[in-house]
């Protein structure tokens, strides 16, 4: 899923660790929310005299600008859900939901085929901070836009999927995949945190030593090996993890 916003500085210290969990919780909600309203301004017509729409592209004019003014860092990323917003779609959008797959039980699940990607310099970025961030986990695969941790564990374990997936759930609630207390090689494991309907990330545990250890896909960051708990989406309280098989 989304990772949490990188952030300049560190948090004050003193926040009690729950306070912390609540503030990176509620920078995951802005982060997934932006993304959700450009994507799906890119897909609509926005009204100019609605309301909700006019605050809408607000919202998308004030991030465009940001974007803008680092276009070589941001790259494709800086404008084209903006100026798909107002072109009503006739430009092509850095992504776009036409594709569904389904489950083994045969529930469709909406995808997103990505058609563009970071700039390097993005990537590199991205590598040196989450590298540096989480020193014991392993990087397998290099940071893209081109698929999520939902869609590499639930449809794709391939650093070639070009789809994003942002709900999983239909997988495990038309009983393709059982729950299971505990953890096993092969097994999907899912972040779920208070209000994020759709959990915040998935991965497919990979080894059991010591602890348990999982590949994931950070977001738009690179695909990972890592402690299940040596991660941007762990929180100590207030989360949970489960584990799911067929």
């Amino acid at each position: 899923h989304l990772l949490p916003s990188v952030f300049n500085g560190v948090l004050p210290v003193a926040l009690s660790k729950s306070e912390e969990e609540a503030v990176l919780n509620q920078k995951v909600k802005d982060s997934f929310s932006m993304m959700v309203m450009e994507i799906l301004s890119a897909n609509m017509e926005l009204n100019n005299s609605n309301p909700d729409h006019i605050a809408l592209k607000n919202a998308l004019f004030n991030k465009y600008e940001a974007k803008k003014s680092n276009a070589d860092f941001y790259g494709p990323a800086s404008e084209c859900y903006y100026i798909a917003s107002l072109s009503n779609g006739d430009i092509t959008p850095l992504a776009n939901y036409d594709f569904y797959i389904e489950t083994p039980n045969g529930t469709p699940v909406l995808m997103m085929y990505v058609e563009q990607d970071h700039t390097q310099s993005h990537k590199d970025y991205l590598h040196d901070y989450y590298d540096t961030e989480y020193r014991y986990a392993e990087r397998i695969g290099n940071a893209t836009l081109y698929y999520n941790c939902h869609s590499y564990a639930w449809y794709n374990a391939s650093t070639s999927n070009r789809y994003q997936m942002w709900d999983p759930t239909p997988f495990m609630e038309d009983g393709s995949y059982i729950n299971s207390p505990s953890a096993r090689v092969g097994a999907k494991i899912y972040y779920h945190f208070p209000n994020h309907d759709n959990g915040i990330h998935s991965g497919i545990v990979s080894s059991i030593p010591a602890t348990v250890y999982v590949k994931s896909k950070w977001g738009d960051a690179g695909l990972y090996e890592h402690a299940y708990h040596h991660c941007p989406y762990y929180f100590t309280s207030g989360g949970s993890i489960t584990y799911w098989y067929r």
